[in-house]
């Protein structure tokens, strides 16, 4: 499956999250993510930065670049 497909069928899911909505905290930040070509969130803990590459669907092929609780500043994360 392509990035564009998984991409759309992930983003129109129902949020399964406890508070089933995206923290007011995190909004403007999954709504930037999400604009991109590039990238998606399907998270979205107010606390929790992840930033991850996906090379297949193994899970075991997922590469952890960036993590982190905390502020972040976008323009260091490359």
């Amino acid at each position: 499956m392509s990035f564009d497909n998984q991409k759309k069928i992930f983003l129109k899911k129902l949020d399964k999250s406890k508070e089933g909505h995206i923290d007011k905290e995190i909004t403007q930040l999954v709504k930037k993510i999400n604009s991109s070509d590039n990238y998606y969130t399907t998270s979205s803990c107010a606390g929790r930065i992840v930033l991850l590459e996906k090379k297949s669907d193994k899970k075991q092929e997922i590469r952890w670049l960036f993590k982190k609780h905390g502020k972040v500043n976008l323009l260091k994360i490359k």
